[in-house]
């Protein structure tokens, strides 16, 4: 009974770390965030499968890297959403979000994230799905974001460097983000 309780909150972390961070991660990831061990997350995989279909979610683990995706049943709403998220105005978390980006250059999620006090990734990925961000394509910085030409062409500049206030402003995110990092 106590390692079905044990599993059953494993099973609940997994989904819900996988849910928050809203993208693929690594099984030792999971398993050192979590501080499980990653046997345990390997074999959660099936009931945590489980468990997202009965909401119309699945589970892909590939290369021992887990990510909650939407199940092909329904496609036609996660166009249907893809296209809402195109056509509709920037709201303010992520209007927030591109300015963080646009003026920091290429960031990590954790630094838009303590810029804007809340947690970034959800907005992170509607701005990706917009066109407007997009992941470094370094792998050493795998979680990093920049802003792309589109969302230039959409601020009305050829380069960040058009910002208004573009220095200043960087130097002060940049001050920022590096007292709290010395705190």
């Amino acid at each position: 009974m106590q390692n079905r309780i044990i599993d059953e909150i494993h099973i609940k972390k997994v989904i819900n770390l996988l849910y928050l961070h809203g993208e693929e991660m690594s099984v030792s990831e999971i398993s050192d965030i979590l501080t499980i061990t990653p046997d345990h997350v390997v074999n959660s995989v099936p009931l945590v499968t489980e468990r997202l279909a009965h909401v119309g979610l699945g589970l892909m683990f590939n290369n021992q890297k887990l990510c909650i995706v939407t199940l092909p049943d329904f496609h036609d709403i996660l166009s249907d959403f893809t296209t809402h998220i195109i056509s509709t105005d920037l709201t303010p978390a992520q209007l927030q979000t591109v300015t963080v980006v646009a003026y920091l250059g290429d960031v990590t999620v954790s630094d838009i994230s303590f810029v804007r006090g809340v947690q970034s990734s959800q907005t992170i990925r509607s701005l990706t799905t917009r066109g407007l961000l997009e992941k470094s394509k370094d792998i050493a910085k795998k979680d990093h974001y920049t802003i792309t030409t589109t969302c230039l062409q959409h601020l009305g500049i050829s380069k960040r460097e058009d910002l208004k206030d573009y220095i200043q402003i960087q130097n002060k995110l940049k001050e920022r983000i590096k007292e709290a990092l010395t705190c």
